[in-house]
């Protein structure tokens, strides 16, 4: 159990820094890895680049529109990540119901050896 709970820590905090990273993100009708902090901020350099800058205005370099295959590549990914995510929150959630289950079910039983036990 403890070894799990671990292991959706450490997701769900992959998953906040994911969240924080590159993605994504269409100019010009092409798609760019944009967002990341070396690329909070852009210029377009032409028809397949763009310029990255940080957040304090330093240029950062270039970064060059995506493949349709990276594309695909790329969603493809996060819906894996998504779905093995969501596979580790329901095994939490199932473990829990257990857990909660075995200790109904124990609380039952202690009570009703002490009702036994005193005569109720």
């Amino acid at each position: 159990m403890k070894k799990l709970k671990v292991l959706v820590f450490n997701t769900a905090i992959m998953v906040v820094i994911g969240c924080g990273g590159a993605m994504p993100n269409a100019v010009n009708g092409k798609f760019y890895m944009m967002g990341d902090s070396n690329c909070k901020r852009y210029t377009v350099l032409d028809s397949n680049r763009v310029m990255c800058y940080n957040s304090d205005g330093e240029k950062m370099g270039y970064r060059s529109a995506m493949s349709n295959q990276e594309l695909q590549q790329w969603r493809f990914n996060q819906s894996q990540s998504n779905a093995a995510t969501q596979n580790t929150l329901n095994q939490l959630n199932y473990n829990n119901q257990q857990q909660m289950n075995r200790n109904t079910y124990n609380n039952n039983q202690f009570m009703n050896r002490n009702l036994y036990k005193y005569g109720y």
